[in-house]
């Protein structure tokens, strides 16, 4: 009888240590999407500001093609 007590009082201590382990793991998700969220913002501002970029450096490629072809002229 008293191996049972005692098997049931492990078996009790482990629950709690899962317990707490599956919040410790529910924590860090919260922390991954929190991340992931400003990841994805960080990325959209990103792209936004590449296509800023292509589109003066294709303006800047016509005005340098403009001037090399009025110069060959």
């Amino acid at each position: 009888m008293q191996e049972l007590i005692e098997a049931q009082k492990r078996t009790d201590e482990r629950i709690k240590e899962l317990a707490e382990a599956q919040r410790q793991t529910e924590e860090r998700i919260k922390e991954l999407a929190e991340a992931q969220k400003l990841t994805e913002a960080n990325l959209s501002k990103l792209v936004e500001e590449h296509k800023k970029t292509r589109e003066q450096l294709g303006g800047f490629s016509h005005k340098v093609g403009y001037i090399l072809e009025y110069r060959a002229y």
